[in-house]
C-alpha cells in the first residue's frame, strides 16, 4: 500500500479527490492533505512524491 498526500489550494478539489476515487482498492492510503506547495514540500522532504494532475 502506498501513502498519498492530496495537495490543492481549493478544498473542494481535495475533498472531491478523496471521495471520487476508491484509493484503497487501487493500493493507496490517504495520509494527509495540503493546501499549498509549502505544506506539500514538508511531506516530500520526508520521503513522499509530489505529482501534479491536470484534470
Amino acid at each position: 500500500m502506498y501513502n498519498v498526500l492530496i495537495a490543492d489550494d481549493e478544498i473542494e478539489v481535495r475533498e472531491g479527490l478523496k471521495l471520487k476515487v476508491d484509493w484503497e482498492e487501487i493500493g493507496f492510503r490517504i495520509t494527509g492533505e495540503a493546501s499549498n506547495g509549502l505544506e506539500a514540500r514538508v511531506y516530500w522532504l520526508h520521503g513522499g512524491m509530489i505529482c501534479s494532475l491536470r484534470i
